[in-house]
């Protein structure tokens, strides 16, 4: 019996298979039509029933718009289990990013749509975004829903990261005199490499003055989750009073004319100049290692953090 019009077709193949029968579909791609092989099977009824399963799901792209944001969902399913915690903020940021695309098929979406897009992102995002667009593209095309990826020559500038800038010593000497509070929490920050969002949440338990240690639960990455030993010379710093990120970047702006972020990465240089163990300077910062690594360190537990730690110092 012949099947209805945009249905699809079952035909028996030539020579001697196991699987005879071929379940066919014909989709629109890019304003063309295609024939689309969904499968092979061992009798027509087989191959039948799976064509009445595709076309009532809703498969058949004929009488259905692929959505972007369909797509999306069906991709990112598959793809996050993959990938780490961050790149996967990194990309549901990203989307977020490409909204005017979320309702349009994907059919529709030409090189110019992408490129709207992409120089309406912050130039900083614009080579995430592009890497973004292309998988989803990708993934559009291996499911035969578009034949052509734009995303691929779209263009953007490369972006010029701001350089880093770590604290001269007169600024640490500076600082080490700054009795407020504000100064308090950046002799944290630039004892301990901590991230300013870390030290502002902490607990009062978090703080162990007696053991001269800090336990971090609020993170931003999972490695992130971690004991830091706290200098000599902050000791005094730990009572310090909790405020707002705006307040302490307004501060140190003014005074120092740095980032919170400087005082982390002035302290990472120190750890490098001092020539701190590569290792135990990356489980401070709560930087992720490798597995390996991470078994040769576990076991040492946190006295083999401080005794390293000893070394570090602003004796310039």
């Amino acid at each position: 019996m012949r099947r209805a019009n945009g249905t699809g077709c079952v035909r028996k193949l030539q020579g001697k298979r196991r699987k005879k029968y071929q379940a066919i579909i014909t989709m629109r791609v890019n304003n063309n039509y295609k024939q689309i092989h969904l499968g092979t099977f061992k009798t027509r009824k087989e191959a039948q029933q799976y064509l009445e399963y595709y076309v009532n799901s809703n498969a058949n792209a004929n009488e259905k718009d692929i959505k972007f944001k369909d797509v999306y969902d069906d991709w990112s399913v598959k793809h996050y289990k993959n990938i780490r915690e961050n790149t996967v903020k990194e990309y549901i940021s990203m989307y977020k990013k490409c909204e005017i695309l979320h309702e349009m098929d994907m059919r529709d979406i030409k090189y110019n749509e992408v490129q709207n897009v992409i120089d309406s992102m912050p130039k900083s995002s614009r080579q995430i975004g592009k890497t973004f667009l292309k998988m989803i593209f990708d993934y559009a095309i291996k499911n035969d829903y578009i034949e052509k990826n734009y995303a691929q020559y779209a263009q953007c500038e490369k972006y010029k990261k701001k350089v880093k800038k770590i604290f001269t010593v007169n600024e640490i000497e500076k600082l080490e005199k700054d009795s407020t509070n504000c100064g308090k929490i950046l002799k944290i920050l630039l004892y301990t490499g901590m991230r300013i969002s870390e030290v502002l949440n902490l607990e009062e338990n978090d703080i162990d003055i007696i053991n001269k240690k800090i336990t971090i639960h609020e993170a931003k990455t999972v490695a992130g989750t971690r004991c830091v030993p706290v200098h000599d010379n902050i000791i005094h710093c730990l009572d310090f009073k909790k405020c707002s990120y705006e307040v302490i970047h307004a501060y140190i702006k003014k005074n120092y004319n740095h980032t919170c972020h400087d005082c982390r990465h002035t302290f990472a240089s120190r750890c490098k100049q001092l020539k701190l163990d590569s290792y135990i300077t990356k489980l401070i910062l709560g930087h992720s290692v490798n597995d390996i690594t991470l078994k040769v360190y576990t076991h040492t537990g946190f006295k083999e953090i401080e005794k390293e730690f000893k070394k570090f110092n602003y004796d310039i």
